[in-house]
C-alpha cells in the first residue's frame, strides 16, 4: 500500500492496514509504530552529534549501529525498557526526512519499519 504524507510531497510504502497522518505519524500491524518528520537540510551532519537528540527523545538502554549512508545516516538502538529503535535520515526530493522510532517490540517491526524509510520518494 502506498501512503503519502506532508501535503503529498512524500510517498511510502506500508503495509496493509497502516495508518498514516499528514504530519508524518505511521501505526501499523505487527506492532509497526514510526514518526517522520522534515529538518533543515544541512551540507552535513554529524551523525555522532544524533545520539544525544535520541537520548532526548527517548531512554536508550545501549546505541547498537551508527551508521553513515550515502543519503544520510541510520542508528539503531535499544530502549530502556526492553523496545528496539532507530533514527534514519534520508534526504529525499531536497527534503532531509527523519524516521524515528523507540517502541518497536521487535527486529521484524524493525525491519518492516526500516523498509517503508528505504521506499520514500518525492
Amino acid at each position: 500500500m502506498l501512503a503519502t504524507m506532508f501535503e503529498g510531497r512524500v510517498t511510502v510504502e506500508v503495509p496493509d492496514g497502516t495508518e498514516v497522518s499528514d504530519d508524518g505519524s505511521i501505526f501499523g500491524p505487527e506492532g509497526l509504530e514510526l514518526a517522520v518528520y522534515i529538518e533543515e537540510l544541512r551540507a552535513v551532519v554529524d551523525i555522532s552529534s544524533r545520539k544525544e537528540i535520541i537520548e532526548g527523545r527517548s531512554g536508550v538502554e545501549a546505541f547498537t549501529s551508527l551508521e553513515a549512508r550515502a543519503d544520510g545516516w541510520e542508528i539503531l538502538f535499544e530502549s530502556d525498557d526492553a523496545a528496539l529503535g532507530f533514527e534514519r535520515g534520508r534526504v529525499v526530493g531536497g527534503m532531509r526526512l527523519v524516521f524515528w522510532a523507540d517502541r518497536l517490540r521487535d527486529e521484524a517491526a524493525r525491519k518492516v519499519a526500516l523498509a517503508v524509510c528505504a521506499s520514500a520518494v518525492a
